[in-house]
């Protein structure tokens, strides 16, 4: 299984958004650029796992749905 897109949703608010892992998400997982193939299960884990936690200011959750 693979991911192309995570969810950023607002914690104060409605707002929902999907959004394309981007070269910098590959190039930060260590892996090839490859934006039809999508992101690996622990690769894409990790990459929102890191955004939840490295946020300066918590307005956002981040998080994959299948």
């Amino acid at each position: 299984m693979r991911f192309k897109t995570y969810i950023r949703r607002q914690i104060n608010g409605d707002g929902t958004e999907f959004v394309q892992f981007g070269p910098e998400h590959y190039k930060k997982a260590g892996i090839p650029y490859s934006p039809f193939g999508g992101m690996p299960v622990l690769e894409a884990y990790q990459l929102v796992n890191d955004l939840n936690r490295n946020q300066s200011e918590h307005q956002f959750v981040y998080y994959l749905a299948a």
